[in-house]
């Protein structure tokens, strides 16, 4: 470190420390005048004596050191002894960025250096025992349940965490509706990409669209894919029905990723569309009397995937139960309990049975309801008026009744006998075509 003349020399102190019986009392007298008078000689002069002080602990603990002479610890020529720097750069270090003067003390200091290591060491250890750890995985985005809470339909993940919502203004009041039952919602994932979407024919508020006859299906975060109106201005005899149909039903036939949509006008005509994962209309079937459910099953004796309906004959107020080759969803067709003007093509129906007699129920009108796809090929469905089902029907693959069961309606209606008694004018009156 190079001095002003009016400055001590480091050299000077540093024999003033180590060598002082070296020098004459007037120099140490001149030394200490100068010491007292100067705050940068003094200052120096300390930061020399430290080091030393640090120097003299250190030949304590290292017997090489202990050999060595003190003034040959630090050099200021910078020759070859267990200190390699000058005092000079060491204090110059010391105060030099912030890993400088680490390194500095790391190397001046070794014993409290890791004493302070192992401390810190100790204290990480004890915080990371003690302190919560956040080991939650990132949210699943992907739909897995949905509920009806008040107006709205709300979609969850598996882990039951909320992940949207979508208002609705189709019912009045959505909180026992049961989506599994009713078929007006779906989860299915449309792009085999394990990301799941959202179907429904429910009316969504807020999406821009006019009427009911409407089906939306939603990205799995929410985002709406596409929506398609159905329905058809349709003429039956003198009667012309506009395009005011509702949505009603979803079947998904997921191995032809296809979906089955059930539309009604609330005057008698209704129909079933085959539409793709994409929108695009693959058939339509219509039937002028109402269709109140499908199901997709597998004729076993035909070995081939059916789409059961259970429907309404309204020129003869009789319910039927038919099965429909998927094969007819080829543009657009009727049932042949129909008679649609602008419709010529009837559908292929393998099997069918008909409840015909002529007091049903005594007065009231009757259908089926409820089917429901049971094990073994079996079919089940409720049978009774539109207020009131009585019975539950159980069909084989071909349509044919094997049992029909009593209900509590049905016994509190005719007491027990006398349902009893009906259940045998059922199986009486029931006609199977083709001939079974």
């Amino acid at each position: 470190m190079t001095k002003s003349p009016q400055h001590i020399s480091e050299a000077q102190l540093t024999q003033l420390i180590l060598s002082e019986s070296e020098l004459s009392s007037e120099v140490i007298s001149a030394m200490t005048a100068h010491l007292e008078q100067c705050q940068s000689c003094r200052l120096l002069f300390q930061q020399i004596k430290e080091f030393y002080l640090q120097t003299e602990f250190e030949l304590g603990t290292n017997e090489d050191l202990s050999l060595r002479k003190k003034k040959d610890l630090v050099s200021v020529t910078k020759k070859a002894t267990v200190w390699d720097e000058p005092l000079s750069m060491i204090l110059a270090k010391e105060q030099g960025s912030f890993p400088a003067r680490s390194w500095h003390y790391i190397r001046t200091r070794p014993i409290v250096a890791a004493a302070g290591v192992v401390s810190i060491s100790m204290l990480a250890a004890l915080l990371f025992f003690m302190l919560p750890i956040d080991n939650r995985q990132p949210i699943d985005l992907n739909p897995a349940l949905i509920r009806f809470e008040g107006q709205n339909f709300v979609v969850y993940n598996q882990q039951g965490d909320k992940l949207w919502q979508k208002p609705v203004n189709a019912f009045n009041d959505l909180s026992d509706l049961d989506p599994m039952r009713t078929n007006l919602i779906e989860i299915l994932d449309l792009d085999n990409d394990g990301k799941r979407e959202i179907v429904t024919v429910l009316k969504v508020a807020g999406i821009g669209i006019s009427g009911n006859g409407n089906i939306l299906v939603f990205n799995h975060d929410g985002s709406l894919r596409w929506k398609k109106t159905l329905g058809r201005q349709i003429q039956y005899g003198t009667r012309t029905y506009p395009v005011d149909f509702s949505t009603k039903k979803i079947i998904p036939y997921v191995p032809q990723k296809q979906l089955f949509i059930i539309v009604q006008h609330n005057n008698s005509p209704s129909a079933i569309y085959s539409i793709d994962y994409q929108g695009n209309i693959i058939g339509e079937v219509w039937n002028y009397g109402h269709i109140h459910g499908a199901i997709v099953y597998h004729d076993s004796i035909r070995d081939a995937n059916v789409l059961t309906t259970i429907l309404l004959d309204d020129n003869t107020n009789e319910p039927v139960i038919a099965a429909l080759d998927l094969s007819s969803f080829n543009g657009i067709r009727q049932f042949p309990f129909s008679s649609f003007d602008s419709i010529s093509t009837n559908v292929i129906i393998p099997y069918s049975a008909r409840v015909s007699n002529s007091r049903p129920f005594s007065t009231e009108r009757s259908g089926f309801s409820n089917i429901v796809i049971l094990p073994n090929s079996m079919i089940r469905a409720d049978l009774g008026s539109f207020s009131q089902w009585y019975f539950t029907c159980i069909f084989d693959s071909k349509l044919k009744v094997v049992d029909i069961l009593l209900t509590d309606a049905s016994i509190e209606k005719y007491g027990k006998s006398g349902a009893e008694r009906e259940i045998l004018f059922l199986k009486q009156s029931i006609q199977y075509l083709p001939q079974q």
